[in-house]
C-alpha cells in the first residue's frame, strides 16, 4: 500500500508560548474513511449510507497536541507522522505545521536574546534613571543607569 500526500500548514504563535513552552493544540479538518458504513459507501440493506452519502469518507475534525518546547523559534516545524487524509488504498501521509511567530508589543526576539526599545527623556539620559520592565515570564527586570547615556545605547541584561 502507498502513503497518502502530506499535509503542510501553518501555525501563528505568540512570542511569550515560544519563551515559556507548555502543551500547544494544532486542530483541522481533514478527511477520514467513513465509521458509519466503514467506507462501503452503502449499508447491508443496499442504501446509501446516511451520513458519507455514498462517498466513503467525511470531512472530520481533528486535533493534534504537542509540546511546544521552551525556545521554539519562528519557522520550526512540528511533524505529526501519519496524521493527514485517510484512504481506502492507501495509508495517511504526515502533518507538517510550521511554526510563525506573532510580532510582541514590547519585545522582539534577536537570535536567543530579547530586545526591546526604551524611551527616555533628556533629562534621565543626562541624569540616569531607573525602571522596572515585565519580563515575558512575568517577573519584573530592574534597570538602573547613572552615567551620561548616548543615543543608541545598549544594556545587557
Amino acid at each position: 500500500m502507498r502513503k497518502g500526500g502530506d499535509y503542510r500548514t501553518e501555525m501563528w504563535v505568540s512570542l511569550d508560548k515560544f519563551y515559556k513552552g507548555g502543551d500547544e493544540v494544532f486542530s483541522f479538518r481533514r478527511g477520514e474513511i467513513c465509521k458509519h458504513c466503514k467506507g462501503k459507501g452503502h449499508m447491508p440493506n443496499g442504501q446509501v449510507c446516511p451520513v458519507c452519502n455514498g462517498q466513503k469518507y467525511n470531512m472530520a475534525p481533528r486535533d493534534l497536541r504537542f509540546e511546544l518546547e521552551r525556545g521554539m523559534k519562528n519557522g520550526d516545524v512540528v511533524m505529526f507522522k501519519g496524521e493527514s487524509e485517510q484512504g481506502l488504498d492507501f495509508y495517511p501521509g504526515d502533518v507538517y505545521v510550521k511554526l510563525n511567530e506573532i510580532s510582541h508589543a514590547t519585545f522582539k526576539r534577536d537570535g536567543n536574546n530579547l530586545k526591546m526599545k526604551v524611551d527616555i527623556s533628556l533629562k534621565e539620559a543626562i541624569l540616569g534613571f531607573e525602571r522596572r520592565i515585565p519580563h515575558l515570564d512575568d517577573h519584573q527586570v530592574y534597570i538602573e543607569e547613572s552615567e551620561d547615556i548616548q543615543d543608541g545605547k545598549v544594556i545587557e541584561l
